[in-house]
């Protein structure tokens, strides 16, 4: 019975709080990434950002533009 009023509870208390659940994105989503070491080489890109799961997006085209 303790259990039954305890889960009501919550359901009751969670309805009245209204509170969200927090995303699972990493903190630099949205912010420029600028570039990324890969195969020895420093790649950029302009425009480049992280998305939700910190990859560095580059929505036009990667260039190489040294050694890393």
């Amino acid at each position: 019975m303790t259990k039954l009023i305890s889960a009501f509870g919550d359901k009751l208390l969670s309805r009245a709080l209204r509170t969200e659940t927090a995303g699972a994105c990493v903190p630099e989503h949205g912010q420029s990434c600028g570039g990324h070491c890969s195969g020895g080489w420093w790649w950029e890109c302009s425009g480049s950002y992280f998305d939700c799961n910190g990859n560095c997006v580059c929505p036009t085209n990667w260039r190489h533009v040294g050694a890393c």
